[in-house]
């Protein structure tokens, strides 16, 4: 439990818990991000399995005390993208949260081995600046 509290203390200042690869969470972590000041959280695993098909990208994940923590699962599908256009078109097509929360975040980069962008990453992602709703059809 004291590693839980020492990310939530990490990340106080910025409001926002970020968790990629889990394998699993307790049912009080939005009781505990909201002992902390914290009402947002990332995550991309909460349904990477068989039995989990989340309805939407974007919700309000309410804890077993009442407590609100509101989640956004990027709808890319996985947290080591190449950032080429394939992987913006999901993140825009998969959000099924759309037109409510008309946006949603892409986790790109060596996810895996613990490494950031690649250079090619952040080229092929300069290429797409200021274009918007190109993957809307």
């Amino acid at each position: 439990m004291w590693a839980v509290a020492a990310v939530l203390y990490e990340l106080y200042k910025g409001r926002l818990l970020v968790c990629a690869c889990s394998f699993g969470y307790a049912p009080q972590l939005p009781q505990l991000a909201a002992s902390a000041g914290i009402g947002r959280f990332l995550t991309q695993k909460l349904g990477w399995n068989r039995w989990t098909n989340l309805p939407h990208s974007s919700f309000w994940w309410v804890g077993l005390d009442g407590s609100r923590l509101l989640t956004h699962c990027p709808p890319a599908g996985n947290y080591c993208p190449t950032a080429e256009a394939g992987d913006l078109v999901k993140s825009v097509t998969g959000n099924q949260t759309a037109p409510r929360v008309n946006g949603s975040m892409l986790l790109y980069g060596h996810g895996d081995g613990g490494g950031g962008p690649s250079q090619a990453m952040l080229e092929s992602l300069s290429r797409f600046k200021g274009v918007e709703s190109w993957a809307r059809g």
